[in-house]
């Protein structure tokens, strides 16, 4: 099945070809991250629990940093007050840290999180993403400060018993802001943990500590090494990068679609093909429903069986368009994939489209909408995969994810598919 188990790991990824996931990749920053001042070492843990486990991949993410931490709370001694105070998380340990620029004015940790089982508080406010960093100033005083959970999402109480936000990875980030009449010079000390509570587990993977002059916009997320502006998103498969140089970028720097020019490519690969048993899934927006708003396509000139395309014709109607074994270009129900399968503007949805050599199926948030006998076959196409594009006009909205497999999903596990990124993506 193409869904994630219980250790995160794919069972279809034997099928999948291509991927890529703004929400789940760490590489989809462009031009991101800034320099992390974390040099070496790592971590201890305090309180209830803390483990330390080296993996690549885990619960679905794949893990740049190699590390992910485990943070667990059981704490049944409630009547002592002593013991449910400051009792679960990770402390500076064998962290080392780059000496910090005197104009610095605000030191952010992100990380990836993945909520188990709920923190649950026992008697009072403040349970959740609470602790403290410790800096010392150029004049050799010190300071500590708490933390600005703004982005963790919401205030650092949200934490207690809130079910909504498990069983996904999310992006966090901790904000200190500095004394404005000092210069900082060091970190000398950290704290991170789950206060007040009596039960709850979570995992840590990816952090990055960097500095601002600024206040932060949103989490950093981290790559490994240095990226420019100009370098792509990873294929999930670990195959090759996504060329973006022709990807537009909003306000968050990330990837979107102007509905005029823009696209992304991946580089054709035989692992690919064939196309006759095969399926497309994505998540994506549309802002316009005007004709021909490419949601991708395959195209080789030189090949008999020519392309393969989906696009909009028009009122949110989406088309297949393609090129069979005689090069004739065949149009899936004479201009539409279906009467039901239909994107409503400004709404982000989970569409699929598979193929087994016989029927072509169309799914909408896991609900089928249309099924065709297709006996022209999709061929297979040597071309590269382009993103958002079409010959007559570019997707208008977001792609946020976009995989490829090398066979038909279920309907089984496309609705587990769909029920993985439902919370994620909001979707209906």
């Amino acid at each position: 099945m193409a869904v994630q188990d219980g250790y995160g790991k794919s069972s279809g990824s034997e099928s999948l070809v291509f991927a890529y996931d703004l929400k789940d990749t760490v590489n989809s920053y462009r031009g991101q991250p800034a320099t992390n001042i974390w040099t070496s070492g790592n971590p201890n843990g305090h309180g209830s629990g803390i483990e330390i486990i080296q993996t690549n991949y885990f619960l679905g993410k794949v893990i740049d940093s190699g590390v992910v931490y485990r943070n667990y709370v059981t704490n049944p001694a409630q009547s002592d007050t002593g013991t449910y105070y400051n009792n679960g998380g990770l402390n500076m340990g064998s962290m080392s840290f780059s000496n910090l620029n005197p104009s610095t004015r605000y030191i952010q940790i992100s990380f990836d999180y993945y909520g188990v089982t709920p923190y649950r508080r026992f008697c009072c406010s403040g349970t959740g993403l609470n602790g403290y960093l410790g800096v010392t100033s150029t004049d050799s005083t010190t300071d500590t400060y708490g933390w600005d959970t703004t982005y963790s999402p919401g205030s650092g109480d949200d934490w207690n018993n809130d079910a909504s936000r498990m069983g996904y990875w999310q992006k966090i980030s901790l904000i200190v802001a500095l004394r404005g009449d000092k210069n900082p010079s060091n970190i000398w000390a950290l704290y991170i943990y789950m206060d007040a509570a009596t039960q709850g587990e979570g995992y840590f993977a990816n952090m990055i500590f960097t500095e601002h002059s600024t206040y932060p916009t949103g989490p950093i997320r981290w790559t490994s090494g240095t990226r420019s502006n100009t370098q792509g998103l990873l294929d999930l498969t670990g195959n090759s990068s996504i060329d973006l140089s022709n990807v537009s970028f909003d306000s968050n720097t990330q990837m979107t679609f102007d509905g005029t020019d823009d696209y992304a490519t991946f580089t054709h690969s035989s692992g690919q093909e064939p196309l006759n048993n095969v399926t497309f899934e994505s998540i994506v927006k549309l802002t316009s429903t005007s004709n021909y708003k490419g949601m991708f396509m395959k195209s080789d000139y030189g090949n008999p069986n020519g392309h393969i395309a989906v696009h909009t014709v028009g009122n949110g109607y989406m088309r297949l368009e393609c090129s069979d074994t005689l090069g004739s270009v065949r149009y899936l129900d004479t201009g539409s994939i279906g009467t039901n399968t239909r994107f409503t503007p400004n709404e982000t949805v989970h569409f699929t489209l598979t193929y087994d050599g016989t029927n072509i199926k169309t799914y909408i948030n896991s609900v089928l909408k249309d099924t065709y006998t297709w006996t022209h076959g999709l061929g297979n196409n040597q071309g590269n995969l382009q993103l958002g594009r079409f010959w007559a006009g570019s997707w208008s909205g977001d792609i946020y994810q976009f995989k490829q497999y090398n066979r038909a999903l279920t309907s089984t596990e496309i609705t587990n598919n769909y029920l993985k990124y439902k919370r994620q993506y909001g979707l209906t």
